[in-house]
């Protein structure tokens, strides 16, 4: 057997694999014998079918299995043996190879195209910068998130007549999708259509101005009609109640309620564990979006080159329902995501990032106390929780765990990256950084 490697340039090459007779003969002839044992042919005894007759008859596609399989194996491991980088998987090359000759066994010659990516380095060091942000959660976003908790958790009172605090349920005369019952909440009307139905009682007619009371897009989401579409100039409807929320009062069971027992035992406090939680919302946000500005950032500057036209042409063969018009617009983002991954990968094995079976336990077992309410401790707790996440792991035929290895490995790769670089951040507030994020 022989196997060359014909590189076509740092990213392509062609693998040439020859197999001469000796490779596959025995194999060949013991897959016969096999065959003949278990062959049930008319004419012969079970098992005594002559090895020449399963020669002729199957002997071709005997020998293609064979050598199928030898070929296989034979390519992957002179691909670990060499310790090939490849990406995708090899495609044979038939325009490299003859055609085989399976009548007339002699040498087959056969030849795969590979791509691998090119040798780089990544540097980590602090002159490295990526722009971020510190969200501070400001005295008005605290103030109305506790009012809305508030809201949430009050009581539903009847009124007597509409007030900017209301909440009307309608009935519709007509509807574009046949849901006539709707709600106004009114403050979040326009000045135009809080006027309108300031004062009005259950049972009145009213005429509701879609354009004057909402906003175009609130109107048509209100409305159940198409995005784009235009809205009518009025809507005859009835008011069927009128409703206001009583806030509920701060006290004990409502602390408890929101934010979990033992966390506070006064309202001072309770502010103070919302403020703690928001900011720790608010820096998952932060969080994602620095991870996105690290990914830019080195894929932008770390320099190496791709088999993209082997790539173009592997995801084509893999996706047999998508054209190859539709890969080559969708490759450049593909790109984008090779790229990071060989970066990342290339970080975690020049720093020895290794994820043990234990910290995949124990990561497992965080999860699901976080998912449980952070449940009291207890060695009976733990060895149940161990088990819990055990089976976990095991779930989806071990696709679990390796997703969890995965995330593990990437949070740390991202740790070291934040410690090693420069992290510009800005204070900013969350309205803020949610415009900044959709610009």
């Amino acid at each position: 057997m022989e196997i060359t490697l014909d590189k076509r340039d740092s990213s392509e090459a062609v693998i040439k694999i020859t197999l001469k007779p000796e490779d596959y003969q025995s194999k060949w002839e013991v897959k016969i014998k096999e065959y003949g044992k278990k062959a049930q042919i008319k004419g012969f005894r079970p098992g005594k079918v002559p090895a020449g007759f399963i020669k002729k008859m199957y002997g071709k596609s005997l020998l293609v299995e064979e050598i199928n399989h030898l070929l296989s194996h034979k390519l992957q491991d002179y691909i670990k043996d060499e310790n090939l980088p490849i990406l995708g998987e090899p495609i044979p090359a038939y325009e490299d190879q003859d055609e085989a000759d399976w009548d007339n066994p002699g040498d087959f010659r056969f030849s795969y195209e590979i791509g691998m990516a090119e040798e780089f380095e990544v540097l980590l060091d602090k002159n490295i910068i990526v722009e971020s942000y510190e969200i501070e959660v400001d005295k008005k976003e605290l103030d109305q998130t506790i009012v809305n908790l508030k809201r949430d958790y009050g009581v539903a009172e009847t009124l007597e007549s509409v007030t900017d605090e209301a909440s009307v349920a309608v009935e519709l005369a007509e509807s574009a999708n046949g849901e006539n019952a709707k709600t106004i909440t009114v403050a979040d009307l326009k000045k135009a259509g809080r006027d309108a139905i300031a004062g009005k009682k259950e049972g009145e007619k009213i005429l509701i101005e879609p354009a004057k009371w909402m906003k175009k897009e609130s109107a048509i989401e209100w409305l159940g009609l198409d995005k784009g579409a235009d809205l009518p100039e009025t809507i005859e409807a009835e008011i069927k109640s009128i409703t206001s929320i009583k806030p509920a009062e701060v006290d004990q069971e409502f602390i408890d309620k929101i934010i979990g027992a033992g966390k506070a035992t006064n309202e001072e406090e309770f502010i103070a564990e919302v403020k703690s939680i928001m900011a720790k919302n608010y820096q998952q946000e932060v969080d994602g979006y620095l991870t996105r500005q690290v990914r830019d950032k080195f894929v932008s500057d770390v320099k190496f080159q791709l088999p993209n036209t082997f790539l173009k042409k592997w995801l084509t063969l893999k996706n047999e329902n998508t054209t190859a018009e539709q890969i080559e617009n969708d490759y450049p983002k593909q790109e984008q995501g090779i790229r990071w991954e060989l970066i990342l990968n290339k970080i975690q094995k020049d720093n020895e990032i290794k994820v043990e079976h234990e910290d995949v336990i124990s990561q497992t077992m965080d999860l699901l106390r976080t998912q449980f309410g952070n449940i009291p401790q207890s060695e009976e707790m733990d060895t149940n929780m161990r088990q819990w996440a055990d089976n976990y792991l095991k779930g989806e035929d071990g696709k679990n765990y390796m997703n969890m290895v995965e995330r593990i490995s990437f949070d740390r790769t991202m740790d070291l990256i934040k410690e090693k670089i420069t992290i510009n951040a800005s204070k900013i507030g969350w309205e803020d950084f949610k415009t900044n994020l959709s610009n």
